[in-house]
């Protein structure tokens, strides 16, 4: 009986407390850092105490922004993000930033001034002022959606000077970016783009950029510059631009012109 008795408080014991389960081990928590967050502020509403400041070529009377870790490349490599600045002569009246698709084309396009005349007073760029932290607001909304790498500033080029042939070369990460000028005229883009891996074989040719680059002939003499680069995604990113001329001779706007090279 003693034994039966003793039985039956094991199996009550075993029913109401089974054995733990063992404790798997914890794998270790992966950190992913993300890049510098890019953002545009307002950072100065006036440019100074006289009225004559809003004569002033450089302003025109509006605001002025400060852009941080801007131009930079989304971290899946599809989008680029870029500033376009006013250059104070009519050519680009208006700033913004600029989300480029690496395929082609604008994704976005964030204007940071109010279209119509610009303010004559500080009176009236005092009253727009709810409006400029609006589209700098829309601006950064976007930019937060996703997460940015910034791209780096480009490397020092080695520049070969061949008989028939000018040869910029751009080391990046594992990458080079080697750029051909047939006719050796700086302000003019280059005839051929190549990007080479490690071992020196081409991943990406565009061989024409003479003509794809170029844009329609104005009184300004247009320049190309390569602005920021990355081995990973791989992007390069070039301007066409104003270059000699400096005023607005033909009154014609020409906006920014932007081209990816992607690898």
């Amino acid at each position: 009986m003693r034994a039966v008795l003793i039985a039956m408080l094991m199996t009550s014991c075993w029913q109401g407390a089974p054995p733990a389960a063992p404790i798997a081990p914890t794998a270790p928590a992966v950190t992913v850092t993300p890049g510098p967050q890019p953002h545009v502020r307002l950072a100065s509403l006036f440019h100074g105490d006289h009225a004559d400041d809003f004569d002033n070529q450089s302003f025109e009377g509006w605001p002025e922004y400060a852009y941080a870790n801007l131009p930079a490349i989304s971290a899946d490599g599809s989008l680029v993000a870029v500033v376009e600045e006013r250059d104070g002569w009519g050519h680009r009246p208006v700033p913004g930033i600029r989300i480029l698709a690496v395929r082609g084309g604008t994704h976005a396009w964030f204007p940071l001034v109010p279209p119509g005349k610009r303010p004559d007073s500080q009176a009236d760029e005092a009253a727009l002022h709810s409006t400029f932290v609006s589209l700098v607001s829309a601006a950064n909304r976007e930019l937060a959606k996703r997460r940015w790498l910034p791209l780096e500033t480009p490397p020092v080029a080695t520049v070969d000077e061949l008989a028939t042939d000018r040869v910029v070369t751009w080391p990046i990460g594992t990458h080079r970016l080697v750029s051909h000028k047939a006719n050796r005229d700086e302000p003019q883009p280059p005839t051929r783009i190549a990007v080479l891996d490690r071992t020196g074989a081409e991943v990406v040719t565009i061989s024409d950029t003479a003509t794809r680059w170029s844009l329609p002939a104005t009184c300004n003499l247009t320049s190309w510059k390569l602005v920021g680069v990355r081995d990973a995604p791989g992007i390069a990113l070039f301007q066409l631009e104003l270059g000699m001329g400096g005023h607005n001779c033909d009154g014609v706007v020409q906006p920014h012109d932007w081209r990816l090279v992607a690898f």
